[in-house]
């Protein structure tokens, strides 16, 4: 997250990341196989993604990413119809 110190107007652009650096169906190395085994639309693709990612462990280009996220994760995706309405 990040917070602004100060007013930033409508479509001013703070920062740019390169697609590259973005993990996405599209960058990551099992780019073929989460194509060919992932659903087209939701969050199939970037979980597979992940998923294979992580478990290819230090030959993954993205190690040092995974290695500072949090241990568990309360995503909106795993969320059941109460923890949405409440």
């Amino acid at each position: 997250g990040m917070v602004a110190l100060e007013d930033v107007a409508k479509g001013e652009i703070v920062f740019k990341i390169p697609r590259k650096m973005l993990l996405s169906h599209r960058t990551t190395s099992f780019k073929s196989d989460v194509i060919r085994n992932a659903a087209k639309e939701g969050w199939s693709r970037i979980m597979w993604s992940i998923v294979l990612e992580r478990l290819a462990g230090k030959d993954s280009a993205w190690l040092p990413y995974f290695n500072i996220l949090p241990a568990q994760y309360n995503l909106p995706i795993s969320w059941n119809e109460q923890d949405k309405t409440s």
